[in-house]
This record gives C-alpha cells, sequence and structure tokens, in this order.
C-alpha cells in the first residue's frame, strides 16, 4: 500500500492516505483469509501446517467466523474517504469471495488471481495517495509479485503434494511453474536495473545511483527465497517467513533506504 507513495517521494498528507488504505486493505484481507479457512477447514486438517488453524482444529466456531467476516468487511468499506477506493475494497473483497469458494481449484487461474490481489493493493495504494503508478513500477510488481505466488505453490509441492492437486495441478506443472518462478524473478531484478539509469528515474530522484543498492537488495532478497526453497526451509508464505528472516530484513532496509535517501 505505501509502495506508489515512498516511490513518488510523497508527502505527509499522502502517506497519512495511504496508512488509511493499509487498515482498509488488512480488514479486507482479514475477512477474505476467514473466508478461505471457513471454505477450507476440511481439507486443512491434512495440511502439515494449516492444520493447526483455529478453524480446522475446532477452536473457533464457524458462526463466529463468519460473524468476523463481516464485521472485517465491513469495516474495510467504512474506512475509506474517496469512491474510487471504496469501488476497489469492494471489488477486492467480491474477487476474494470468488476465489475462496470456486476459482482457487482450477490450476493457474488461481496463482493469476493471487497476483491481481497484490497488484489491487498496490493501485488502490496509489488511489489514497493521490499518486500516478508509472509504467516501471507497474512491471516490477506483477514480476515480483508472480515470483512470490510461483515460489509459494513450489513450496506446496514440496511440504504437501497432496494439496496441491486439490487445486488442480498436477505434478507435472511443478516444472512449468519452476520455469515461471526464475523468469518472473530475473524479470523483477531486470526491470530495475533497467529503471536506474532510464530518464524516468533522473526525473523523479536527485540522486538515482543511490538506487543500485535498491536493486541488490532485491536481487539479494529473490536468491535469498529461492535458495530457502531450494533447500526446504521456506515458509509455506514467503513472506510472513520474510518476516522471521533476519537477511531478508537486512535486504528489505537497504533497500528503502536506498529509495528513500535517492529522492
Amino acid at each position: 500500500m505505501f509502495v506508489p507513495a515512498l516511490a513518488a517521494g510523497a508527502d505527509s498528507r499522502q502517506l497519512a492516505g495511504a496508512s488509511a488504505a493499509f487498515v482498509s486493505f488488512c480488514a479486507a484481507a482479514s475477512a477474505v483469509y476467514v473466508l478461505n479457512d471457513l471454505a477450507d477447514r476440511k481439507e486443512d486438517l491434512q495440511h502439515p501446517t494449516r492444520r493447526l488453524r483455529p478453524l480446522a482444529r475446532g477452536l473457533l466456531n464457524p458462526a463466529w467466523a463468519m460473524v468476523a467476516c463481516l464485521l472485517l468487511a465491513l469495516l474495510a468499506i467504512i474506512i475509506p474517504s474517496q469512491v474510487t477506493f471504496d469501488l476497489v475494497v469492494l471489488f477486492y473483497l467480491l474477487a476474494g469471495i470468488i476465489y475462496s469458494l470456486w476459482l482457487k481449484k482450477i490450476a493457474g487461474v488461481e496463482m493469476c488471481i493471487l497476483v491481481g490481489f497484490y497488484l489491487l493493493r498496490i493501485y488502490g495504494g496509489g488511489i489514497a495517495s493521490a499518486v500516478t503508478i508509472s509504467g516501471w513500477l507497474w512491471f516490477f510488481a506483477v514480476c515480483i509479485f508472480l515470483y512470490l505466488a510461483c515460489l509459494k505453490r513450489l513450496v506446496e509441492f514440496t511440504v504437501h503434494p497432496a494439496g496441491i492437486l486439490q487445486r488442480g495441478y498436477k505434478l507435472h506443472h511443478e516444472s512449468r511453474i519452476k520455469f515461471l518462478c526464475i523468469i518472473s524473478g530475473t524479470g523483477a531484478v531486470g526491470t530495475a536495473c533497467l529503471y536506474v539509469p532510464s530518464e524516468d528515474a533522473a526525473r523523479y530522484y536527485s540522486s538515482p545511483s543511490i538506487l543500485w543498492f535498491a536493486v541488490v537488495g532485491i536481487a539479494l532478497w529473490i536468491v535469498r527465497t529461492w535458495n530457502k526453497y531450494r533447500a526446504a526451509r521456506l515458509s509455506s508464505d514467503p513472506l510472513v517467513g520474510s518476516l522471521a528472516d533476519p537477511a531478508s530484513w537486512l535486504a528489505g532496509i537497504v533497500a528503502t533506504a536506498a529509495v528513500l535517501l535517492a529522492r
């Protein structure tokens, strides 16, 4: 949510708008996650880690979970003050319902929808902070989010192959997803490398050469997550796993600091 604002060097008012959008999308995403857990609670019992979730273990009544889902969705809608952003949140919630109930069992399609969820957050962040998102950022976002979606499915092939088969995938899909993961990760780094010496970077940043440190941070994080996957040490959610990884934190801090200092 903050990426468009930070990349454009937004002021405090724009950051405040991005903060409200962040809270709204947190509530919307939480509502979708609860609904997804409700729909998956029987399958989650067979998963090595998701079987520990409250709904799967029977610690949370499904009726109360549905109430929480509805309240979170309502909170997500009432927080924003812009009609356009409200429509984005509503679309996100509708897409989340369709995904949780039907589309997540269609191989390939569900992965594209996951990427779309991430892109909606970028789009919503741009609207909330009144920032025009450049083509460079869009292409980078598509690549990095596709990398994450592919990596998430690759981990599932390793940790719980029966579960990934229930989503419509076949065993031969693993090699194709692995290839797409490598291409998208490389594309993200390549896009960043092409952006730094571009005229657009010189227009937005006073010291664009500092952005090379951001490129290094992004590349290190991608290599780090890929190596952890190869060593079977990556969390089923790469983003969650990165939050518990000091090296990933260091890469993120370096990349963020470089973007801020380049202004």
